[in-house]
């Protein structure tokens, strides 16, 4: 499992936990905190794509979630970009986690006639692929509906791709790190 190995604590944790207490007292990093945990949970997840799931194909897959992160910047309450950005999330799960599935599953009802598919595209199927994508989809419907305001770009960042959030309960996540981001020392 990724998060016994040592190569998490000594290159992942261990330096963001550092950097993110460091610079309270560094104050020109002060304002870099977000910025600290987000590109260390994006390198977290480009080295364990490249080594665990699928080679420079996993790491890439990362530029999928950025891309939706990019989306995110446009979302208001009832605005269409929300929807966009939902069915964004929806359709890249499909393409990565189902649709080997689905095409196989066509296979085995049509047998070997004319609508046989030959060559099913196979997918390295990214790290985190199911729970990054159901954190846009809620971010998406809950500003859509309005029970939430856009996140901010930095803190929204951090609390997607930094890796020991996922531990926490899932109705304190968001303000916890809000909390910690802002305390200022």
């Amino acid at each position: 499992m990724i998060f016994n190995e040592s190569t998490y604590y000594l290159l992942f944790l261990a330096p963001a936990v550092l950097l993110f207490h460091l610079a309270v007292h560094a104050r020109w990093l002060l304002r870099y905190r977000a910025a600290i945990l987000a590109g260390f949970g994006i390198s977290f997840f480009v080295y364990y794509g490249y080594i665990h799931f699928g080679g420079w194909k996993g790491s890439a897959a990362i530029g999928l979630f950025v891309c939706e992160l990019l989306t995110s910047r446009f979302y208001r309450p009832g605005s269409k970009w929300c929807l966009f950005g939902i069915v964004q999330a929806v359709l890249i799960l499909v393409a990565f986690k189902y649709l080997g599935f689905f095409a196989n599953s066509w296979n085995d009802v049509v047998g070997s006639g004319p609508l046989y598919i030959e060559h099913i595209v196979r997918l390295a199927l990214p790290l985190g692929i199911s729970f990054f994508t159901f954190e846009f989809i809620h971010i998406a419907a809950e500003t859509y509906s309005g029970r939430m305001e856009r996140p901010e770009m930095g803190t929204y960042a951090a609390f997607l791709f930094f890796f020991p959030r996922w531990w926490l309960d899932r109705s304190s996540a968001t303000a916890n790190l809000r909390l910690s981001l802002s305390i200022r020392i």
